[in-house]
């Protein structure tokens, strides 16, 4: 009888290319590195820069002030994660994205650069 540690490395070496397949397929790991801008509505029209970059590390930009944060893609929507611990989620649409900020209000990005 083979041992256990035998049998979980040959199961690995069977079930590795399925699951690299399985995980390069997903639309969780769908790249949306890149910059994307957007312009609030109302009387005062500020410009704000999201800079997603590679990794899952990212930057908030409003009037040259940044606020770094991390990101992921999970269940469908952007989820951007401040340090504090804050999350806030943004729409994946075909144009950019889309985030709803209490007492801001709509925000739709559009992809600027990469």
């Amino acid at each position: 009888m083979r041992s256990l540690s035998a049998i979980a490395a040959l199961l690995f070496l069977i079930l590795s290319p399925a699951l690299g397949w399985l995980a390069g397929c997903s639309a969780e790991q769908t790249d949306l590195s890149g910059q994307y801008r957007s312009i609030t509505s109302g009387p005062e029209q500020v410009e704000v820069v999201l800079a997603l970059k590679q990794g899952g590390d990212g930057e908030w930009i409003v009037d040259g002030e940044s606020t770094p944060f991390k990101w992921e893609v999970k269940d469908g929507a952007l989820w951007l994660h401040a340090k504090d611990g804050g999350a806030i989620t943004a729409e994946l649409g075909s144009s950019g994205l889309v985030l709803d900020l209490p007492g801001v209000g709509r925000l739709e990005f559009k992809k600027t650069a990469e």
